[in-house]
């Protein structure tokens, strides 16, 4: 059982844990998901499901069976794949590691820097991965 000493403590810590409190907070929180939109759903986009379907109908007739349902959950996984692959590409560009005009100690400095951001990159990329060996592997 927490002491009196321990609820006041947690109380107070809770206290400063609730969020932004200003409208220029609210808005700056309100947008952390869809900094580079990675978490909304590659079928939100029309484009990206005709693409999506293209691809799955290839997949499918090199399937056997039922394989049209597996064959969509690859094709979404490769878009996603691509995708990510293209904020990664966009990360190193605005860091200024890829190009030329640089030299490697210029480059690797610009590479420390944007680590933390392509390390967030790589959650997407693994969980794409994953979605696209399993949909292969049931095809």
């Amino acid at each position: 059982m927490a002491t009196d000493r321990q609820v006041a403590s947690n109380r107070r810590n809770g206290a400063l844990s609730r969020g932004p409190k200003t409208l220029a907070g609210k808005a700056r929180s309100s947008r952390n998901a869809v900094k580079h939109g990675l978490s909304i759903a590659i079928t939100s986009d029309r484009a990206s499901s005709r693409e999506i379907e293209v691809l799955a109908r290839k997949l499918a007739q090199l399937g056997a069976g039922d394989s049209l349902g597996q064959a969509r959950l690859a094709a979404e996984a490769e878009l996603e794949l691509n995708r990510v692959r293209g904020a990664f590409e966009a990360v190193l560009t605005r860091a200024g590691v890829v190009g030329g005009g640089v030299d490697e100690a210029e480059r690797a400095a610009a590479l420390i820097r944007a680590l933390p951001e392509l390390e967030k990159l790589d959650r997407y990329e693994r969980r794409a991965f994953s979605k696209r060996k399993r949909a292969l592997l049931n095809l």
